[in-house]
């Protein structure tokens, strides 16, 4: 198998993890990516997982729902999940972006983007298994769920816009020149990382909640958070590394830690000393 195929190969595994049907890594950026898809559906609607202040999680079935009610496309960034922490086009998204940095972007796609033409056809990272079949049970019993809830004007609207999109997605450029078992194994110490650092986010985000200088903790992997119900059915392999909190005397500002994959205890030790 050459380079080029088994870069395919891997896009389309990362297409699996997002729950898609196939993907494409392309040299471009992150920006880039999402300038080029505002200027094609201008009307989509992006949205960022664990990107707000205080941290978040954002619901993407009911904002897939929403999209879906209003014929718009919905675009997901997982660059701070990975595609490993959250399936978001399994969730509903028709697009998912990641950001590789100093590689490029994971630009990942739903069954409906693809047409019959390009179903049948060999594919650029096609998230499949053997024999064509589509990833996912779950996938079929999502896209009846779609077509079922909307009337058959809406349904053309949409097919003429998922078309078009998947037609944008399949002539991106290809990543190239890239050592592909470089790039799988340092994606693979990415999503171990994801695990890691939320499990060290766990265990600051309790000591944070029990210090007495602090007023206000948020972070989706505490039960008391009002995104926690939403994160635990969204996210996987843990609630993210980034923790917010806001101390007593500064109720008006957020702080924020974003773990990494040491030893929990070093950190919690660190912000000790700056807190007092």
């Amino acid at each position: 198998m050459g380079e080029q195929d088994q870069l395919r190969e891997l896009a389309g595994e990362l297409a699996r993890m997002l729950g898609g049907r196939f993907a494409r890594l392309t040299p471009l950026s992150a920006d880039e990516v999402l300038a080029q898809l505002k200027e094609l559906a201008p009307e989509a609607l992006f949205a960022t997982m664990l990107g707000e202040r205080p941290v978040t999680c954002p619901d993407l079935r009911d904002i897939s729902r929403c999209c879906q009610a209003a014929g718009q496309l919905c675009v997901v960034d997982v660059t701070r999940t990975g595609p490993w922490g959250c399936a978001a086009i399994g969730l509903g998204a028709q697009v998912a972006i990641a950001a590789l940095d100093g590689v490029g972007t994971l630009v990942a796609g739903a069954r409906e983007l693809v047409s019959d033409e390009q179903d049948d056809a060999p594919s650029s990272g096609r998230g499949q298994r053997q024999g064509g079949v589509p990833s996912t049970e779950r996938d079929r019993r999502h896209r009846k769920g779609r077509r079922c809830a909307q009337s058959p004007s809406s349904r053309a609207e949409d097919s003429a816009l998922y078309s078009h999109v998947g037609s944008w997605m399949s002539q991106l450029p290809e990543l190239s020149e890239v050592d592909t078992g470089e790039l799988a194994e340092t994606l693979r110490l990415r999503e171990r990382d994801w695990r890691l650092a939320s499990d060290a986010a766990q265990v600051v985000a309790a000591y944070l909640r029990c210090h007495p200088h602090v007023a206000e903790v948020r972070y989706p992997g505490l039960t008391g958070d009002a995104s926690f119900a939403v994160a635990a059915r969204t996210l996987h392999g843990g609630f993210g590394p980034v923790v917010d909190w806001r101390e007593h005397a500064e109720r008006h500002r957020w702080h924020r830690i974003t773990c990494d994959p040491r030893d929990a205890r070093e950190q919690v030790l660190s912000l000790e000393r700056s807190l007092g």
